[in-house]
């Protein structure tokens, strides 16, 4: 939904455009001593950021939306440099992430990932689909699987997936146990310096991922592989985005890790 309508901006009235979009709050930032800037994923604008007053949030009741795992649904002005919250509404509550210390770093590390990997206004972009998919995940209580499958189809969306298939230097499909955050995969006889050991079970666990359900990789692999599977993964992402995931921090002090 979008509208126009005028606004007095000095002496003069100007057209400014008003637009309805559902979206899911990826980061947040302090602006000056009590409002936020919010950066959000939205399934038509890609990311978008929004100032949000200290004085509506109050009036609007918003301080819990706004700091929840949640889909909500803005009525917002555009602006120049940002957009202005106008009205907001509760869509889809993630309320089990919430509650739970793994499901909500979890959901924190894919929302800091595709931060990173969205352009602002970038049009129709599916990792805001493929965000609601991993919330609804974590909502069942998928584990540790979930955390390198999801990361990975973040950066197939983003057009920056590492190769996997086979080793990125020679096409073999044997003897890959070793990666390389520039590339992917890579096999013994073409295993440089920038490249990290991660073994033949992480290797194939990496290899499987864009064919494989995560249940059914949950049940074929065990939790380390996952974890050196996951960094191997974040190493890749930080390369392309030249960017670190905080969140990774505290997987490690996770339960289900």
């Amino acid at each position: 939904m979008k509208q126009e309508r005028a606004v007095l901006c000095g002496s003069f009235f100007i057209m400014t455009e008003i637009y309805k979009t559902k979206g899911i709050i990826l980061k947040q930032q302090p602006f000056g001593e009590q409002d936020r800037i919010i950066f959000a994923a939205t399934p038509s604008y890609g990311k978008i950021k929004i100032i949000s007053k200290n004085g509506f949030r109050r009036s609007a009741g918003a301080f819990g939306l706004f700091d929840a795992f949640a889909e909500l649904e803005f009525i917002l002005e555009r602006g120049r440099n940002f957009d202005r919250c106008s009205e907001v509404s509760l869509s889809k509550s993630y309320s089990a992430i919430s509650s739970d210390y793994f499901s909500s770093v979890a959901a924190s590390y894919f929302c800091e990932a595709v931060c990173w990997s969205v352009p602002f206004f970038g049009g129709n972009d599916r990792s805001y689909f493929l965000l609601c998919r991993l919330f609804d995940a974590l909502e069942r209580g998928e584990g540790i699987a979930l955390i390198p499958s999801g990361l990975y189809f973040i950066m197939k969306n983003s057009g920056h997936a590492p190769f996997t298939s086979a080793c990125c230097e020679c096409g073999s499909d044997e003897g890959l146990e070793f990666f390389s955050p520039s590339e992917g995969l890579v096999c013994g006889k073409c295993v440089s310096e920038s490249c990290v050991y991660i073994g033949p079970e992480a290797s194939l666990l990496i290899k499987a991922i864009p064919f494989v359900k995560t249940g059914e990789l949950a049940e074929a692999f065990n939790k380390n592989v996952f974890i050196v599977a996951e960094n191997a993964l974040r190493k890749s992402f930080e390369f392309v985005f030249d960017r670190p995931i905080l969140s990774s921090e505290f997987l490690k002090s996770a339960d289900a890790v």
